[in-house]
């Protein structure tokens, strides 16, 4: 009997020591950092979420949260969230949310961000975003891929033979037409009054509307003058001639000049734009309308700022 009350005392003694060291090791667990983007591919100026994260066990306390600046490595923060703290048991998790953008392309890393809890340093991992111009297919974008490595030919001189023959053609034209050319005198172009140049847009806006293209199944058409309606006033608006400007090249010249809320919609639908325009994309009735309202919204909050 005096040895089963003492063996039972022994597998007790056991049993709490296992759950104390259990809860020591638990409370002892060190802080852990976790910083993640809710998308790691992005078009330029679309937006991600990085969210910064800290467990710390009952006792600990940090002393040092990261400091995100307005903007790093190719990104630009639009948003930042508050510092927000939920306990879980004994343990305490804090959470921070930005809101990013990028309207530089390319294959960008976020570096680590350190977190200081009392005396130690902590630094969480470094992340990679992807920003690029996708082509369309179909309803979705295509994810961006890698590039793969082309073995290079050899020369094809057949290949360059038209190249030669149109560069030497296009130097006699020259040639003649310098020869022959009479002077004339110079034309020097007033410049557009911006109220001129909005009411200019809104009537070719209407007049295109009014041509029913995409009922015609002219989608290249459609989508070529109405990106440049849009982009001659964008440059009468601006005073710069965008004309030879390439859509990237338009949306950093328009990102400090239109609201957020609108540039999103607008960069969209440039990138239609340049899709169909390439014959890589089937637009909708729906959509060609739905563009039409973006750039005629985009032109007149345009106009009535300058009011």
């Amino acid at each position: 009997m005096v040895t089963r009350y003492f063996s039972l005392h022994i597998i007790l003694f056991v049993v709490a020591g296992f759950f104390s060291l259990a809860s020591f090791a638990q409370q002892a667990r060190p802080a852990t950092p976790r910083v993640s983007v809710s998308r790691s591919r992005i078009l330029i100026g679309e937006q991600t979420e990085l969210t910064m994260k800290l467990e710390l066990s009952s006792g600990q306390r940090f002393s040092s949260w990261p400091n995100m600046p307005d903007s790093l490595n190719h990104f630009e923060v639009l948003n930042r969230g508050q510092l927000d703290s939920i306990r879980s048991g004994e343990n305490m998790m804090y959470t921070q949310s930005f809101t990013l953008t990028s309207f530089d392309s390319g294959h960008w890393v976020i570096p680590s961000f350190i977190f200081q809890v009392g005396k130690s340093k902590l630094r969480s991992d470094s992340l990679v975003v992807d920003v690029g111009t996708v082509v369309l297919k179909g309803d979705e974008y295509n994810d961006i891929k890698d590039i793969i490595p082309v073995k290079e030919p050899g020369f094809d001189w057949k290949k360059w033979l038209p190249y030669i023959i149109g560069t030497i053609l296009i130097l006699a034209l020259v040639t003649y037409w310098y020869m022959n050319r009479k002077k004339k005198p110079l034309v020097v172009e007033k410049p557009v009054d911006r109220s001129t140049a909005y009411e200019q847009a809104m009537n070719e806006l209407k007049k295109l509307k009014s041509e029913q293209l995409p009922e015609k199944g002219e989608m290249k058409q459609y989508y070529s003058r109405l990106y440049d309606i849009y982009r001659i006033y964008l440059g009468r608006y601006s005073g710069v001639n965008m004309l030879q400007f390439t859509t990237d090249d338009i949306l950093l010249k328009a990102k400090d000049i239109i609201s957020s809320s609108s540039f999103s919609k607008m960069a969209e639908v440039l990138r239609i734009s340049d899709a169909v325009k390439f014959a890589k994309y089937g637009s909708s009735v729906q959509e060609t309308n739905s563009s039409w309202d973006i750039i005629n919204g985009v032109i007149e909050d345009l106009n009535r700022q300058k009011s």
